[in-house]
């Protein structure tokens, strides 16, 4: 299904329901992080638990794009977590998920760097507790993910999970749902 609209932030909360552990993807500066914050804000508006865990971006850079993107706190998104520790893992979401109300909203900013630290558990390791966390928990988790550059040069026009970086296929099985930015558009597709 492929998106184009004004709000896709709106039109892709529909794709996530409870239970669900979706891929984003897409190359730097075609708006997953933008994306990812829109959907956690969105989330918490409707009174979600929502958390936005990210290895990227610093406390002063997420208040920057919040404000930059007319998503100021106002209190109606009370519910919203930003963490930018440099220690997020699955284990680290986890202990901060677990208390949540009902069906949390999880934004993971990246996927590449979540097996980065030393000792840290294996990518698909880590992928397998998101996995257990959306299942058992109703979560809806959006895990970023960058695009391999190869990509640029290979003349298509949307990103697959072929261009995801450092992404196993077995690993791979462990999203419900894949999303794919470029170019404006945003495509989804439900994996099984």
């Amino acid at each position: 299904m492929r998106l184009r609209s004004d709000d896709p932030a709106r039109e892709l909360m529909a794709e996530l329901d409870p239970g669900v552990l979706m891929l984003m993807g897409g190359r730097p500066g075609h708006g997953k992080t933008v994306l990812g914050l829109q959907l956690a804000v969105e989330a918490a508006r409707t009174g979600r638990d929502s958390y936005f865990f990210t290895l990227e971006e610093t406390d002063a850079d997420m208040a920057e794009r919040l404000e930059s993107l007319d998503l100021a706190r106002d209190g109606q998104d009370r519910d919203l977590t930003i963490d930018c520790d440099e220690s997020i893992d699955s284990g680290f979401i986890l202990d901060r998920v677990q208390d949540a109300g009902k069906a949390p909203f999880v934004v993971v900013d990246f996927l590449q760097r979540l097996d980065q630290q030393t000792g840290n558990a294996s990518l698909g390791e880590q992928l397998q507790d998101l996995q257990h966390l959306a299942a058992n928990s109703g979560a809806s988790i959006v895990v970023l993910s960058q695009i391999d550059e190869s990509f640029d040069a290979g003349g298509k026009e949307m990103p697959t999970t072929a261009d995801v970086s450092r992404l196993d296929r077995r690993e791979l099985v462990a999203f419900t749902k894949t999303c794919f930015l470029h170019g404006g558009y945003v495509e989804v597709e439900v994996n099984r």
